[in-house]
């Protein structure tokens, strides 16, 4: 938290994203070719990232120099960046369909401005925001309202991810719920190796 509150303040971001879109790339490149021809990396992006339009030119450069697809790919928004900067957010999901990446939006709590982005940016992937999760096995009324947010997304062709998934339990109800996949440490925790055969 103290080192991303800094680079953002020292103007940073933009080419720290850059710095993870080429190492991304350049590593999911090399897993295609190697041992899983079915990889697919998520790309968080800062809201730094999300205003540069010079990230998605360093996506395109990093594409063709290592010889990747954009549909190897789906780069993630925070639901609060997109927010708070929406042309910018809507010109970078254009700019990312032009080269067929996914686009995945972080943090989503199913509320009348997160539906609005949803509806209007057309979200491959949606991670739902712990806040939605959390305590599904305990509290029918948390479990009531994460199927009808499940339900909405479903009915705006986006999949839903839960995260934050630390039980057998929780995940149970988040399955009966429709989810359409989840990660946390009970699925994988953080590695240096990219894992192929955890639970997804």
């Amino acid at each position: 938290g103290d080192f991303f509150a800094a680079a953002e303040g020292a103007g940073l971001m933009p080419a720290i994203d850059q710095w993870v879109v080429r190492a991304a790339v350049r590593r999911l490149a090399l897993e295609r070719g190697r041992r899983a021809a079915r990889a697919h990396f998520f790309i968080p992006f800062s809201v730094g990232g999300l205003r540069d339009e010079r990230v998605v030119v360093a996506l395109c450069d990093e594409l063709a120099q290592a010889g990747a697809r954009g549909d190897w790919l789906t780069v993630q928004l925070r639901a609060g960046d997109a927010r708070r900067y929406p042309a910018e957010a809507g010109r970078l999901v254009a700019s990312l369909r032009k080269i067929r990446c996914k686009v995945a939006l972080d943090r989503y709590e199913h509320d009348v401005t997160a539906q609005e982005l949803v509806a209007e940016l057309h979200f491959d992937f949606v991670k739902l925001a712990p806040v939605l999760t959390a305590g599904v096995a305990e509290h029918q009324d948390r479990l009531d309202t994460l199927r009808e947010a499940v339900r909405w997304l479903a009915a705006q062709d986006a999949r839903s991810v839960a995260t934050a998934v630390e039980d057998a339990h929780s995940l149970a109800y988040l399955w009966t719920a429709g989810i359409d996949y989840a990660q946390g440490f009970f699925l994988q925790e953080p590695t240096a190796d990219v894992a192929y055969d955890a639970a997804v």
